[in-house]
């Protein structure tokens, strides 16, 4: 399947097994706009502007449904605008616009909590995590590198000024990947992650 983050349409989820014909098995309505998707085990983690982080339970396929929350409905006004979310262990972190990158627990699928933020000086846009670090695109704020060691006290190791503004990012080994806007692709070195 391919989980697929579809703004104003929310979750959508497609069969690729014959990649030359995709066919959509089902659908999720979500309250906000869905800007990204991360998938860990049979949940999927929706990044859901002013609707925050949704946790729908897919394990199957043809009705997939939420099954939890951040934060809780009865107060959205704590999320700024969740457009990118990447989980890795027991914790989803999601980049928040104006509101950085936030750390939460989510070993309870059901009652995601936040445990940690760390306040970027541009717009968090989209996070990657390659531990300890998260790599997040921070728009005007060019590539900022975070240490996720302690999920609790995240803080900003190093950055990168990119030429454009940081839209996207993924890593690999010491290798960062950010789509710089109208620049096109940097790609960065991060051996020395204080000094990418």
């Amino acid at each position: 399947y391919a989980y697929v983050a579809n703004g104003s349409r929310g979750l959508r989820l497609i069969d690729v097994s014959e990649p030359a014909d995709p066919k959509e098995v089902s659908s999720l309505d979500t309250p906000g706009t869905a800007y990204d998707v991360s998938i860990s085990g049979s949940y999927a983690y929706l990044a859901d502007g002013k609707g925050g982080l949704r946790v729908i339970d897919v394990s199957d396929s043809r009705f997939p449904r939420e099954v939890g929350s951040y934060p809780k409905e009865t107060n959205l006004s704590r999320v700024e605008s969740a457009s990118g979310v990447h989980v890795l262990g027991s914790y989803a972190y999601l980049a928040d616009g104006e509101g950085g990158l936030r750390s939460i627990n989510v070993s309870n699928p059901a009652s995601p909590v936040k445990v940690g933020s760390y306040n970027t000086p541009g717009t968090a846009y989209r996070v990657f995590v390659s531990f300890p670090y998260a790599h997040v695109a921070d728009e005007r704020g060019g590539l900022r590198v975070i240490n996720v060691e302690d999920p609790s006290l995240l803080w900003e190791i190093g950055f990168y000024a990119t030429p454009g503004r940081a839209l996207g990012v993924a890593a690999s080994g010491t290798v960062a990947y950010v789509a710089s806007g109208d620049f096109g692709m940097e790609v960065v070195d991060l051996f020395n992650p204080s000094v990418p």
